[in-house]
């Protein structure tokens, strides 16, 4: 996905196409697609996978997003790099953190040129990140307009996908994909998958 979202003129539909062309490249046509799964924007794109893979195939997928939200790009601030002299190794690695996430924001919005969200009847599972402090810094934005932000799209989430379980996460949105976590995400997995295949 690298190269699709370094590709001018791209949309989220372009990267969708990508992604389900190169599934039924690779898999055999008796086999489905279980389950989508997504972190960040990453989870919006497995919706819409599940969604377009209904459409052709006529199987529902289901779907898990770990902390799924909005495109925050309009009320992120343009990041200033700062004139240190001298900068400790830390210093410069937060710079070019703040950097990269910055124009990872900027690559998704410009893929926000689509039209609405789809509404979705397969089980979505979605992972909420309740620490905000690190996402905060990292991205630079207003604690209030940001958690607003995200309660706002959730609300959306809802009414969108019919069958939506949510499980909180004592993380924030980076450590949330922490080892630690896992085992969690896969028991809520397993539950959803394995209660509808048996």
């Amino acid at each position: 996905s690298y190269i699709l979202f370094n590709e001018k003129e791209q949309s989220n539909q372009d990267v969708v196409k990508f992604y389900l062309d190169y599934f039924e490249a690779c898999m055999l046509p008796s086999v489905n697609v279980e389950m989508f799964i997504g972190h960040s924007f990453g989870g919006e794109l497995a919706y819409r996978c599940a969604v377009r893979w209904h459409e052709k195939t006529g199987y529902t997928s289901k779907v898990c997003m770990l902390d799924t939200y909005a495109n925050v790009a309009d009320i992120a601030q343009d990041i200033h790099v700062p004139e240190i002299a001298d900068m400790t190794p830390e210093e410069v690695s937060d710079i070019e953190e703040f950097k990269e996430w910055n124009h990872h924001l900027r690559q998704m919005q410009v893929l926000k040129d689509d039209h609405g969200m789809p509404v979705y009847d397969g089980d979505v599972l979605y992972f909420k990140a309740k620490d905000l402090s690190l996402q905060l810094k990292t991205i630079r934005i207003n604690e209030n307009e940001f958690t607003k932000k995200k309660q706002d799209n959730l609300n959306r989430w809802k009414s969108l996908a019919h069958h939506i379980s949510i499980y909180p996460v004592m993380a924030d949105h980076f450590t949330m994909l922490d080892e630690r976590f896992c085992n969690d995400y896969v028991e809520k997995i397993n539950d959803i998958v394995l209660l509808h295949n048996s």
